[in-house]
């Protein structure tokens, strides 16, 4: 066996991951006189801008579609809006799972926003700090169970609901403001901004920190819809991601739309701008793809609602999720992180075994293999990031971290090694710690890989973007994980050029059979 037979693996293998990810099936087209109507579940505003631009842009049309947008507000039932009749979509919330419960025959199409932007409001005067310290206070939330995640975050905390005095919310901030109310239920896409502007201080209570991970808006339709119109509901599905993409990677022009066409509510650029800033936190399009949504997560929630007896009892969520059978291209995009990553690993390890057979057969090599070595080290260390393995604990204790991380953040590699100094994560910016916090404990909890993008400070007080690239670890149930990956400063381009000449000359040497070394 030599180089040259050792190497047609990772050949096969870079050239079925290139080909794979080239591959983009046609999308499927519902008849072209199909007419459909979306029943949106509040008043317009950028909460629903993937939905104007797949319209604006012709995403609809493309597929066949007729698309009819209708405006919510107070007393709006997307789910009703949905049962009534062919071609009837809405957007929702997770309170799916107690219309489902309850016998009404609709599915979850797609989760468009990650987790939920629902949250408590409190008056930074009120001394509230924590769900713990609504015992005896007065909360004004929305009925009809649509509250759950407040519910069950409160609930977490020992609290009960004979413990503190539920109202009804008016959607006014103002009985906030002036004291008709102790704390607020808010969608953290909209309200903060309104608080601000009026020179209110407030804090806001997010039940993800304690652990209540709900999606947020999601997609719906009937089991008649999916049926009776497979194809239909597909196409719906596509051409709405697509403009979903379209909107977040083009806000400027998305805004101007809804100022233009769809501004009902008379909301300002500002508002507009930091509705799309809070939405796109939310989507995390760099981390999943648009509407991605998991069993394992939806049963979580399920059996949460059980949990609070807002359900008789907890039922599988294969009942309510929509499960399309996914094409290689979704896949793909899906996964696309996660398998670059992944065949990376892969190919190393393969060349890896590669060296040790190397090394058995031909000791007399001994010179070519240390030169070889030194090359592949020498080329690793050029590449613009730092290799690290943490604890997933509260201060992402590092383990090991490479000297590169001094480049970009000021302090040397030595400070964070078992956060002797400074905790990695007491630089990460406080506005992406949860979303951070989030997605390394979602990649915990599914042993899959993830990427990420977020700011951190530097030692200098500057701000810098990077790109966090990991991977937990197997381990014993009575072993602690861990996680091994990569972060990359990103702030002049977030793929630049240098990482992609490094990436590209350490498979090139793959790729030739060259001896890496150990």
């Amino acid at each position: 066996m030599d180089m040259v037979s050792l190497a047609m693996p990772s050949r096969s293998l870079i050239g079925s991951l290139l080909l794979a990810l080239l591959l983009l099936l046609n999308p499927l087209h519902a008849h072209a006189t199909d007419d459909v109507s979306l029943q949106l579940k509040w008043k317009h505003a950028f909460q629903f801008a993937g939905f104007y631009m797949a319209k604006e842009k012709g995403y609809y049309e493309e597929a066949g579609l007729n698309v009819t947008l209708i405006e919510g507000g107070p007393g709006t039932s997307p789910i009703n809006h949905v049962l009534a009749g062919d071609g009837h979509y809405g957007i929702s919330d997770s309170g799916v799972v107690l219309a489902r419960a309850d016998g009404h025959p609709i599915k979850a199409l797609a989760a468009i926003f990650q987790y939920s932007p629902l949250a408590l409001a409190v008056l930074e005067s009120s001394g509230i700090r924590a769900f713990s310290d609504l015992h005896g206070k007065r909360i004004m939330t929305q009925p009809g169970h649509l509250d759950a995640p407040i519910m069950a975050a409160i609930n977490k905390e020992g609290l009960t609901q004979k413990d503190f005095m539920r109202q009804n919310t008016s959607f006014n901030l103002h009985d906030l403001i002036d004291g008709n109310t102790d704390a607020f239920s808010i969608y953290t896409t909209d309200q903060p901004h309104q608080l601000k502007e009026l020179g209110i201080p407030f804090r806001i209570l997010h039940p993800i920190e304690y652990g209540i991970d709900f999606y947020g808006d999601l997609l719906i339709t009937s089991d008649n819809e999916i049926k009776n119109h497979p194809d239909r509901v597909d196409a719906f599905i596509q051409a709405s991601m697509k403009g979903w993409n379209y909107a977040l990677e083009h806000i400027d022009e998305t805004i101007e739309l809804i100022r233009t066409r769809y501004n009902t509510q008379n909301l300002s650029a500002g508002q507009l701008y930091f509705e799309a800033k809070a939405t796109t936190d939310i989507v995390l399009k760099d981390v999943v793809q648009v509407g991605y949504m998991s069993q394992a997560r939806w049963q979580k929630i399920i059996d949460t609602y059980a949990a609070l007896g807002l359900i008789g009892k907890s039922t599988s969520a294969d009942d309510l999720i929509y499960n399309r059978v996914p094409t290689l291209s979704d896949f793909l995009r899906q996964y696309q992180w996660q398998l670059l990553v992944g065949g990376l690993l892969t190919l190393l390890l393969i060349f890896g075994l590669q060296t040790t057979l190397l090394r058995r057969m031909v000791r007399n090599r001994t010179e070519e293999l240390e030169e070889s070595e030194s090359r592949f080290r020498t080329l690793v260390d050029n590449i613009p990031g730092a290799v690290f393995r943490c604890r997933p604990d509260a201060a992402c204790s590092m383990e090991y971290i490479s000297d590169d991380v001094e480049t970009f953040t000021g302090y040397p590699a030595a400070d964070f090694l078992n956060s002797r100094v400074r905790s990695y994560r007491s630089l990460i910016h406080e506005e992406d710690k949860a979303r951070v916090v989030s997605a390394i404990r979602h990649s915990i909890d599914s042993s899959k890989a993830y990427t990420m993008e977020y700011r951190i400070l530097r030692a200098d007080g500057s701000e810098r973007w990077v790109s966090e690239s990991g991977q937990p670890g197997h381990h014993k149930p009575e072993q602690s994980p861990w996680i091994d990956g990569c972060i990359f400063d990103i702030s002049e381009r977030k793929r630049s050029d240098n990482l992609k000449r490094s990436i590209s000359g350490v498979l090139e040497m793959i790729a030739g059979g060259k001896n890496l070394g150990s």
